[in-house]
């Protein structure tokens, strides 16, 4: 219900589009418009400025269908998001940083605003205007969890681009996606867009338990954008985004370490993933004689459940069930000097109010009460009464976790840059500050019997709250220095430091409370367990602190008339470094932990050339990620890689286009896409990894005037590698890749 009575509080933004186009003269251009602008915060091109980056245009991200993150990911230097489990946990590693759950490392920004929940971050991406990835501590422009960079996500806008747009595709293994669009430029001062996305995908993989295909997926989405400039020095731009996801289960299969094969996909309760968010971005610019105004504001939605079978087997163990309910707000104001001169400067200040309801009951099954619960207790009962046994009357019973999760951030920046001669320095503070609120209410019910001194079963009830906070306070520097080499190529050095924050882990609570349940069933009987399995206390597990990364970056920006090259070295040296765990032995849940130091080096090359039909993309990425210090007080880590931090990842993209002179074709364009990553380590022993491994696509494109019609195929040589592994209740799972896939596509652009 909450959800509708927010989407009624944003009504208003559409009615106001609908007046617009009602009250305007309608002009339509028929060709697109060339757009070229500066990057978000950044006073000229990314290639001018003191950082590894790359950039992705409209015509690039079409013809190579880049229309996911984790596409974006496979051509992007030492930037990895596997392809595993749900969209709920967009997983995302640079240069060795990175975490499966809670907040990420690097930002992601669409259209000049933060999404704030990863849980968003795995969006489709269509109709966009360029999409900017900087790696390295960005956190002085853009705050906390941008310790490892960012990603700029900028759409079409009505005033540069004005067309109609539709696409159809058709895939096998069966997928279908559409997306209709409309650019109109209504006069001089007035442009409204409006676009909706549909795509089902009926999966890759099979659950034998059922026969059923357990990652499909339905996704739509709708964005309305509508730009204004009432003078010719003041902008107002909104974009309304609205998406609603349905998606299957998890393709994990058990693994046999040893052997390293995994036996086929089979659980019995049933996986999903279903997700409502909105973003509504509102942004105002004004051009000064002196000093340039910008103000950015948000409202975020986000309304998701998930239903996991945590087990994973065929077995009735025990399923997890997560709601949440996630509210934000964010507004942010920009000052900076009008007219560029030896000395430019930047201030800032921004604020975020997050408010999170999350509910995440676990259900235990007859199997898992048996083997979890009454097993272990058993064993410690019958060490001391060897006849004695606890029963329980119900088959299952649900371990009830609420969780209020508020937090509040603001924070002012200021950046100032100063040319002298082939010289530019550059230098930068942020203070961040941030409250966290944490509370929760766990509670669960059953009714048991003491075979040695009861006749009849009795009930019990176990509970457990309290609440926690967690306030910092921390100052971001940043130094830079670019040397103009002439002719557009400079070097550059850049330092910067970096702020994750911190949190409270909700996951872990089921085994909080099954020992909080164990202890007040031994209390209730007037006896005492020792060697208890779940004994995890409260205190243990509740908190894991910020994570602060010093970075720096030596590099250059080259041109050769018609080729580019982007090469930067970085080191990389993180303290309180965030990490998710699955503990030792039968527990159910995970956690956020520090684990002490961790130190990254490597490089980073991109390269661009165009010429004569020919164009070539190539990129290369080398990390060498290790742990410093951290022991978990069963065994030393010191010396091991990073998991999920690929050592090396390429990617080379060919195409050629070839002028037809038939008179029904314009042209045809072949593309080859070669992308590889490994080896990649998936546990903290170092004992799991994947080796590199090697992915080839191709399409082929044909345009007949207002028509396009493309042949494509992803994974042709149907490459079989893990994307996923972890352990649970001691069994282990992977996740494999997805297999060959084929389709067809027609586009209509006027």
């Amino acid at each position: 219900m909450k959800r509708y009575i927010f989407v009624l509080l944003v009504f208003p933004t559409v009615l106001f589009y609908a007046k617009s186009v009602c009250s305007q003269d309608t002009v339509i251009m028929l060709a697109p418009v060339e757009i070229k602008s500066p990057a978000f915060k950044y006073s000229s091109e990314l290639r001018q400025e003191a950082v590894s980056a790359d950039v992705y245009s409209m015509d690039f991200m079409e013809a190579n269908k880049i229309e996911d993150m984790k596409t974006l990911a496979n051509l992007t230097p030492n930037l990895f998001i596997p392809d595993y489990g749900s969209k709920m946990t967009s997983s995302i590693y640079v240069r060795g940083l990175g975490t499966r759950v809670d907040n990420a490392v690097i930002g992601v920004y669409f259209d000049g605003v933060p999404i704030l929940n990863k849980s968003c971050f795995d969006f489709a991406l269509w109709d966009l205007e360029r999409i900017e990835v900087l790696r390295g501590v960005q956190s002085c422009l853009f705050g906390q969890n941008t310790l490892a960079g960012v990603i700029n996500v900028t759409s079409l806008s009505p005033m540069n681009f004005q067309a109609y747009r539709a696409e159809a595709e058709l895939a096998f293994p069966f997928a279908f996606h559409t997306k209709l669009s409309v650019y109109e430029k209504l006069n001089e001062n007035k442009a409204l867009s409006a676009s909706i996305y549909y795509r089902k995908d009926e999966g890759f993989f099979e659950n034998t338990y059922n026969r059923k295909k357990c990652d499909g997926s339905e996704d739509l989405g709708l964005r309305l954008r509508f730009v204004s400039k009432p003078s010719e020095k003041s902008t107002w731009d909104n974009t309304l985004v609205i998406a609603n996801l349905d998606q299957g289960g998890y393709a994990y299969a058990a693994y046999d370490p040893v052997s390293h094969r995994s036996s086929p996909i089979a659980y019995n309760d049933t996986c999903f993933y279903k997700r409502f968010n909105l973003l509504d971005a509102l942004r105002f610019s004004r051009k000064g004689a002196k000093v340039n105004f910008e103000s950015n504001a948000s409202l975020q939605i986000l309304s998701d459940k998930m239903c996991l079978d945590q087990d994973f087997t065929p077995e009735s163990m025990f399923t997890l069930t997560q709601k949440s309910e996630e509210y934000a707000m964010t507004k942010e104001i920009l000052l900076s000097n009008a007219e560029v001169r030896p000395l430019n400067w930047t201030l800032g200040a921004y604020g975020c109010v997050k408010y999170l309801d999350l509910s995440a009951p676990v259900l235990f099954k007859k199997d898992g009460i048996e083997r979890l619960i009454l097993e272990n207790m058993n064993r410690g009962i019958q060490s001391m009464f060897p006849n004695a046994e606890m029963m329980f009357a119900q088959s299952e019973f649900p371990i009830k976790s609420d969780f209020s999760y508020p937090r509040y951030a603001f924070s002012f920046f200021g950046r100032a840059d100063y040319t002298f001669g082939k010289l530019k320095t550059l230098l930068g503070l942020r203070l961040e500050m941030e409250r966290i609120d944490f509370s929760y209410d766990c509670s669960t019910d059953l009714n048991y019997r003491f075979t040695l001194t009861m006749n009849d079963f009795k009930h019990l009830s176990s509970s457990l709250s309290g609440k926690a906070h967690q306030n910092t306070i921390v100052l971001l520097p940043k130094l830079g220095l670019i040397y103009d080499l002439g002719k557009g190529n400079n070097l550059f050095l850049a330092l910067g430091r970096g702020y994750k924050s911190g949190g409270f882990n909700t996951q872990m609570f089921s085994d909080v409370m099954q020992n909080q349940m164990k202890q007040d069933l031994m209390n209730a009987l007037g006896l005492s367990l020792s060697g208890n399995a779940f004994a995890y206390s409260v205190n243990e597990i509740i908190e894991y602190k910020p994570e602060r990364t010093d970075n720096i970056d030596l590099g250059t920006h080259l041109s050769f008339g018609k080729a580019d090259l982007d090469l930067s070295l970085f080191y990389m040296l993180s303290s309180d470094r965030q990490i998710t765990v699955f503990p030792y032995g039968q527990t159910t849940g995970r956690m956020m932990t520090n684990a002490g130091k961790s130190r990254s080096y490597g490089a980073e090359v991109s390269f661009r050339f165009n010429h004569a039909g020919f164009d070539l993309f190539a990129s290369y990425g080398y990390t060498n990620a290790k742990f410093i210090e951290y022991d978990d007080n069963r065994q030393s880590y010191k010396g091991k890689y990073v998991p999920y931090s690929p050592q090396h990842n390429l990617s080379v993209v060919l195409g050629y286009t070839q002028i037809l002179k038939s008179k029904k074709f314009d042209n045809i364009r072949y593309s080859l896409n070669y992308t590889a990553a490994g080896k990649i380590y998936f546990d903290n022993a170092n004992e799991i990894s994947q080796p590199l491994y090697h992915v080839i696509s191709a399409n082929i494109r044909l345009k007949q005037g207002i028509y396009e019609y493309k042949l494509w195929i992803t994974n042709l040589l149907n490459c079989d590698y893990l994307t996923f592994y972890f352990q649970s209740m001691d069994n282990h799972f992977v996740q494999h890749s997805k297999p060959l896939q084929a389709g067809i596509s027609l586009t209509i652009d006027l």
